[in-house]
């Protein structure tokens, strides 16, 4: 399981929108977490901002297994 507490942070010199991910304000200049193909990743998201617009990941074939304590689909 991988934690993914998210949290607003005030916008960037541009007035861009910003968000954190456990603490950190990730940028291009990251090193990218290199993840395995054709294993399978629980991420935990966990929505700390008042945005209701809901926390997902482009370009990702993924599953959502449960909002909360209500399952969606198979585990």
């Amino acid at each position: 399981m991988i934690p993914m507490r998210i949290l607003k942070v005030p916008p960037d010199e541009h007035g861009m929108e910003r968000w954190s991910i456990n603490g950190h304000v990730y940028s291009e200049r990251d090193e990218p977490e290199i993840l395995m193909r054709g294993r399978r990743y629980a991420l935990a998201f966990n929505n700390r901002t008042p945005e209701a617009h809901p926390l997902h990941l482009h370009r990702i074939t993924f599953e959502l297994v449960r909002i909360g304590s209500n399952a969606t689909t198979g585990n």
